[in-house]
């Protein structure tokens, strides 16, 4: 699962995060899986992310045609990706941890709801596990670093690394451009937007403090409950 996100100029680029993942899992000592890519998108631009991961290095791939219809909400993208890969043998799903899904974030973990299967975010790497075994994933988040041992069949959504980008190869861009991908047409009946961006713009940041030296104890917290008040937050 791709996720699509905007620059702030209006160019539109593609988040890797998910495929780049599976392809570090893949290139682990022991592990023999196979990497298949699903896109959910309009026709052209859903075969051309799918002929980059396979460029990359995926196995094989698969798009979801969502041509001239209205952006679904998370609800809508889960339940496609759902229908799609409940009759799959996967042992792992993997996605970026930013869906454009309305920036709610929660197609991840809709999907895995859908399928009745474990949920990680915020994923940073996952240890190849021999077959019948746990995952064990190492999730970063809220400051903490977490190891966790995850039962499969599981969905994960996985942080970026730019500092380590996955590049591809001649090879693999001959493979992608001399192979027909599927591309299915997907309807999103029964499902509305119920959470749609407006408007995006930078955070604005927070304000030095006032520096107080050469004060007293007592002067310091008087001065200090003085901006309290007059900030109305007291």
């Amino acid at each position: 699962m791709l996720a699509r996100q905007v620059k702030a100029d209006g160019e539109t680029r593609y988040d890797y995060s998910g495929v780049e993942a599976a392809l570090r899992l893949k290139a682990q000592p022991g592990c023999e899986a196979s990497v298949f890519v699903l896109v959910l998108g309009c026709a052209k631009e859903a075969v051309q992310q799918v002929r980059e991961a396979i460029a990359m290095g995926a196995d094989d791939g698969r798009a979801l045609d969502l041509s001239d219809q209205a952006e679904p909400d998370a609800a809508a993208f889960a339940r496609i990706f759902a229908e799609h890969v409940q009759e799959e043998d996967f042992t792992l799903l993997l996605s970026g941890s930013f869906p454009l899904d309305a920036d709610t974030a929660a197609t991840g973990l809709l999907t895995a709801v859908k399928l009745g299967i474990p949920f990680v975010s915020h994923v940073d790497s996952i240890q190849h596990a021999q077959e019948g075994t746990a995952l064990t994933v190492v999730r970063k988040a809220d400051g903490r670093v977490q190891t966790l041992s995850v039962s499969t069949p599981c969905l994960a959504s996985v942080l970026p690394h730019p500092e380590a980008p996955v590049y591809k190869t001649v090879a693999g861009i001959n493979r992608a451009y001399a192979r027909e991908i599927e591309l299915i047409s997907v309807q999103c009946e029964g499902s509305s937007v119920r959470a749609e961006v407006r408007g995006r713009e930078k955070a604005q940041g927070r304000k030095r403090g006032r520096l107080l030296t050469a004060v007293s104890t007592d002067e310091a917290v008087r001065q200090l409950i003085a901006e309290i008040t007059e900030q109305h937050m007291l």
